[in-house]
């Protein structure tokens, strides 16, 4: 009775090993996809999806989600989660038998990541105060992750836990798993590429008759108007990209005030923040009183999407301007600091700008334009060809 009773014990323990072994081999291949999706933003240069918010280009762009300032931890997540799913396959091929020291090879990682992904998580909530929905996901897979090797390294303490061999449902987990991972990702990979091919430009020619239509009217600029070097940015200045890049480069511009031009005009993406168009138009309005800059970089300053009227009031208040005549002219739609905005907006849809910010470079007064994106502008700028051109 007492073999019986351990054999029983035994069985037990194999079955819920095998089961345990199996949701953490789907846990895996979901921590790939997840990593794999914000690979995919890096690698590609573009902004992933983030549920209507614009969080995760915010934390995407932020120095803390590079190691050493130049590798992206979503490459390190990618790189761990393969190594969960090398463990958790090797083990069901083996049917859990014999399994303990790759159940402990699996916990050591899942340790190791989960540790990382909590203070990437305090990065995020402390320092960067955004949110990216897919860091969150990576991390709770991790600890959940390391939770369920926790429990496996108990359920599986025994040699003779196993079967030896995989099941049929576990050798399908093995074959499909692989294949519902590469075709997601390749997938998301299509989607965010064709999301970000249409950067500007349409297939015009880009030369002096569009530098003519850039910088025409009456537009927000810092720097010289026969500079050597004119930057047209179309930016939105609820874009978490934006909020990132756009003060950098003017900040740049203000380096060389004689040589170089910048030029903001707007492009509000009013599907996707609800105060787009708001903010652009209190924007405009702060422009009439000479105070643009100081309302637009404010609001970057967040680093964050408004959150409701009284904090876009409220800044432009702290800025110096009548809160009250503002509010008078924001509820008409016919106002001209809406017009300057729906103009720039048509320029734009002209130009075939699609994403934000959207950088026009031009120089020989205008004969030639070169277009970047917030991924490659700084490089572009910072290259030998135009330190030759400013210092020239």
């Amino acid at each position: 009775m007492a073999e019986l009773a351990t054999n029983d014990s035994t069985y037990t323990r194999g079955v819920r090993a095998i089961l345990l072994n199996r949701v953490l081999l789907i846990l895996a291949f979901l921590g790939l996809y997840v990593a794999g999706i914000l690979s995919l933003g890096h690698l590609l240069e573009v902004d992933i999806p983030c549920g209507g918010s614009n969080d995760c280009a915010v934390v995407a762009n932020h120095p803390a989600s590079k190691l050493f300032g130049t590798l992206p931890v979503a490459y390190l997540g990618f790189l761990a989660y393969v190594g969960l799913a090398i463990v958790a396959v090797l083990r069901t091929a083996n049917g859990m038998r014999n399994s303990q020291r790759l159940v402990m090879i699996g916990f050591a990682l899942a340790a190791v990541g989960t540790v990382f992904s909590l203070y990437l998580q305090y990065q995020s909530f402390a320092v960067i105060h955004a949110t990216c929905k897919w860091c969150m996901a990576s991390a709770a897979i991790m600890v959940l992750t390391l939770i369920g090797h926790a429990v496996l390294a108990q359920a599986s303490e025994s040699e003779e836990v196993g079967e030896g061999r995989p099941s049929k449902l576990d050798s399908v987990l093995m074959m499909a798993l692989p294949l519902v991972l590469v075709l997601g990702l390749a997938v998301q990979g299509s989607s965010l590429s064709k999301a970000d091919s249409g950067v500007a430009g349409g297939g015009k020619k880009l030369g002096r008759e569009t530098f003519d239509k850039l910088v025409a009217g009456q537009v927000n600029s810092i720097g010289a108007k026969d500079g050597k070097v004119t930057i047209i940015e179309f930016a939105d200045l609820q874009c978490g990209a934006c909020q990132t890049h756009s003060p950098t480069v003017k900040a740049l511009v203000e380096q060389f005030p004689t040589k170089m031009r910048l030029i903001y005009r707007h492009f509000p993406l009013a599907q996707r923040h609800q105060w787009a168009m708001p903010s652009a138009a209190v924007s405009e309005y702060a422009a009439e009183k000479g105070k643009f800059w100081d309302f637009a970089l404010a609001v970057m300053d967040l680093k964050r999407e408004l959150e409701s009227s009284d904090e876009l009031y409220s800044i432009a208040q702290q800025v110096g301007l009548n809160v009250e005549d503002l509010k008078k002219r924001m509820t008409n739609p016919d106002d001209p600091a809406y017009k300057k905005v729906v103009s720039d907006m048509d320029l734009a849809g002209e130009l075939g700008v699609e994403v934000t910010p959207t950088f026009f470079i031009a120089t020989e007064g205008g004969n030639t334009i070169e277009i970047a994106t917030s991924r490659d502008v700084l490089e572009i700028l910072q290259s030998e060809k135009y330190k030759k051109i400013i210092n020239g």
